[in-house]
Parts: structure tokens; C-alpha cells; sequence
């Protein structure tokens, strides 16, 4: 048994071993909710394993006696393999990089047997096989849990120890990669936030061609700045239109996933036409919203904006700030809350002349493009490491 791509001068075969042969113990945290304090001793919880790195920062803290419980049963250190096996996140695992004590809760603790495997390779491996074992444990419906029985039988694909340090080291490499990349995407984001806070603020404004000051902002109700109307459409008409629902939209981002073929559809859809905003209602705070780039039809859960004293690119912008959000979700509903286009439209707002309304429409659209292009370079270099993953073990 030997993989497809494999690193020169290693020819022996490879074996499938259960984990309970490569580690020296096998344990996890407290079941129980102690009570946290203001400082003291780290405490984490499954929220704060994520996948391939651990968030120490946003830690909890315990009292040293109660601490003291928790780590007697438990004693991550340094290299350690941290896996989730409760709830959401479980089979999400890191390695613990830290060389002080801390207590944990609603996470396994695996140590790693150094003279059988290399503990980047065990976190490599097992960040391959997250996913899957996921879907196994969520195919009955009920919440995930994983034993700590279930995880000594999780089979680990063992090379020798040259090997394990080959793959391991190189694929690190590329998390490395993929980190910066994620940085840099953030940071992006960020500013983008930051530059919408200050514009739509007024804290920075734009100049004309000849570099004089735009005119004051005009303040007016929101329903006199854009409509929120659109035609229908019947699948039943058997005219085909590009299809958007809720689930073709990507959140914060506003990327298009894909779309559905209008006539395959069972309910009465929006009609929106290119340039048009497009806006989610059902849970606003998911913050799904496009600016649309052709003609077609969308879920009556999503608004069709169109621009009336304010230009469609300028809108675009304006319903992705804080301010637009927030009134989006003062919503109607509990179990599925509906933002309320009475509440926004009889809402008053500043807002800039045409011109400048485009200035600032073309500077964060600009940075959009920038974002765009960061996210893609992410992508692709996440997939690549994907195809890696599934030629480099067996």
C-alpha cells in the first residue's frame, strides 16, 4: 500500500494503524461547566480548537483549584493533539503549541508516541480526515460525539518516521502559505471596513475633478433613496431565467455561489434585472447581498433594491455598512426573523450628490475587485493542498 505522490527514496509500504497503537494517552477534558473567573489558570473549550491552530487569546481562566481537578485527568502539552468531540466542530483538531498548563473542556487530549509518529504528521492526517468523520457521526441526525474509544479505533496511514517528517514539513509549509494568504485577506477586509465606517460618517470625504468640496449631504427617508419593488414571476410561465435562492449566496461578501433553473422551481420568485441590488431578509445578520450582473429571478426572500435618488453601485455599498445591517435586523420573527421594510424605509439618512456618490461607489468598489483577487489566490492555494492531501496519503 503506497500513495500516488510520494517523495523520492522512500519505497517501503505503508500500513493502516489505529491511533490507540500511536499514542501514550488518550484522554479529554471536563464534561462538567465550571464557573470562570476574571484571571487564573487558561481554560479552553471547543470553541476555541479551530482547524490547524488553537485561539488561546480568547481564552477562558479557571481557579487554580478547580484547574487542578480538570489537569489531573488531563494534561495537554506542548505537541499534544487537540480534537473537538462534542457538538459542531467535531473532529476538528490542532496541535497545542504552547509550553504552559491550561485545562480543557468538550475536547480529547492525544499524545502522541514520538518514537512511532511525528505529531505534524498525526495533525495533517487528522485534519484530512475531520470532514468525513463529521459526516459519519451527523448521518443518524443526532449531535456528534466522539468517544474516546471511537477516536483509538480512527485508522492513521503510518509510513516510516523520514517520511512522516518529509510530508509533514512540507505541508506545513503550505499552511504557512495559506496563513499569510488569510492574514492579508483579513487585513483587506478590514480596511474595507474601516474606509465604509469613515465614509458613510462623513469623516472623509471626496473632492470633485477641479478639487473643490462636494456639496453638504441631503438627509431623507430611505424609502425616497431606493425602491423595494419588483415583478413577479410563475415558473409555471416556462420561460427560463437564471434562479438565485438564499443558499446561491455566499455570506459577507456578496459572491454568487451559483444559480438554479427558474422552471424547476415550486413558488413565485422576484424579478430583478441587471445592476440591480439584491438583499437577503431572512436572517439579515447572515449578510447575504449582490449586485446583480445579469437579468433573472430570485427567492421572495431576497429584496430587489433599486436606486432612486442614490445610483444602484453606491446602494451596493450602502446596505453592506453596520448601520444598514443592524436596521435590517430589527426584525420580525424569532425562529426565522424577516427584516421589516417598514421599519428601514421610514428610517432617515445622509446621503451624498450623484457625483459623489460615484466617487465613493468606484474607491470601494476597487477594493472589492483587491479582495476579490486575495480570495481567489486563497482558494486555489487551499484546493491545491486538497489534491495534495488526497495523492499523499493512502
Amino acid at each position: 500500500m503506497v500513495p500516488k505522490l510520494r517523495f523520492g527514496g522512500f519505497k517501503e509500504e505503508w500500513t493502516m494503524t489505529l491511533l490507540s497503537k500511536l499514542a501514550t494517552k488518550i484522554t479529554d477534558g471536563t464534561h462538567d461547566t465550571p464557573d470562570t473567573t476574571s484571571e487564573g489558570v487558561p481554560y479552553l473549550t471547543a470553541i476555541h480548537v479551530k482547524d490547524g491552530y488553537i485561539d488561546y487569546k480568547n481564552c477562558y481562566y479557571l481557579d487554580k483549584l478547580t484547574h487542578s481537578f480538570i489537569y489531573k485527568r488531563c494534561n495537554p502539552e506542548k505537541n499534544d493533539l487537540l480534537i473537538v468531540n462534542i457538538g459542531a466542530g467535531t473532529g476538528t483538531c490542532a496541535l497545542n503549541t504552547v509550553d504552559y498548563e491550561f485545562s480543557l473542556k468538550n475536547v480529547a487530549l492525544v499524545k502522541p508516541n514520538k518514537n512511532k509518529i511525528y505529531p505534524f504528521y498525526l495533525l495533517q492526517v487528522q485534519r484530512k480526515n475531520a470532514k468525513k468523520l463529521f459526516h459519519e457521526l451527523t448521518s443518524g441526525g443526532a449531535q456528534p460525539f466522539l468517544s474516546l474509544k471511537e477516536i483509538g479505533k480512527i485508522k492513521i496511514p503510518l509510513c516510516q518516521y523520514d517520511e512522516q517528517t518529509k510530508i509533514a514539513d512540507f505541508l506545513s509549509s503550505v499552511d504557512d502559505k495559506i496563513t499569510l494568504l488569510n492574514q492579508q485577506y483579513d487585513l483587506l477586509c478590514q480596511y474595507k471596513k474601516g474606509m465604509m465606517q469613515k465614509i458613510f460618517n462623513q469623516e472623509l470625504r471626496f473632492k470633485d475633478e477641479n478639487g473643490e468640496e462636494f456639496p453638504e449631504w441631503n438627509y431623507d427617508e430611505i424609502s425616497s433613496l431606493f425602491s423595494n419593488k419588483s415583478k413577479k414571476y410563475n415558473p409555471l410561465s416556462g420561460i427560463n431565467y437564471p434562479c438565485i435562492e438564499m443558499d446561491c449566496i455566499s455570506q459577507r461578501d456578496g459572491q454568487l455561489l451559483t444559480t438554479l433553473d427558474s422552471t424547476q422551481q415550486q413558488s413565485i420568485k422576484n424579478v430583478f434585472k441587471k445592476g440591480d441590488v439584491l438583499f437577503g431578509k431572512l436572517r439579515p445578520y447572515l449578510r447575504k447581498y449582490i449586485l446583480a450582473t445579469f437579468d433573472g429571478v430570485c427567492s421572495s426572500e431576497i429584496w430587489v433594491f433599486k436606486g432612486i435618488l442614490i445610483n444602484n453601485s453606491y446602494l451596493y455599498q450602502f446596505i453592506q455598512t453596520d448601520f444598514f445591517i443592524n436596521l435590517a435586523n430589527k426584525s420580525t420573527g424569532s425562529k426565522m426573523p424577516r427584516a421589516d421594510w417598514d421599519t428601514i424605509s421610514s428610517t432617515f439618512v445622509f446621503y451624498p450628490c450623484l457625483e459623489e456618490q460615484s466617487k465613493i461607489a468606484n474607491f470601494l468598489s476597487a477594493l472589492d475587485d483587491k479582495i476579490a483577487v486575495k480570495k481567489a489566490e486563497l482558494d486555489k492555494l487551499k484546493t491545491w493542498k486538497q489534491g495534495l492531501l488526497q495523492q499523499m496519503f493512502v
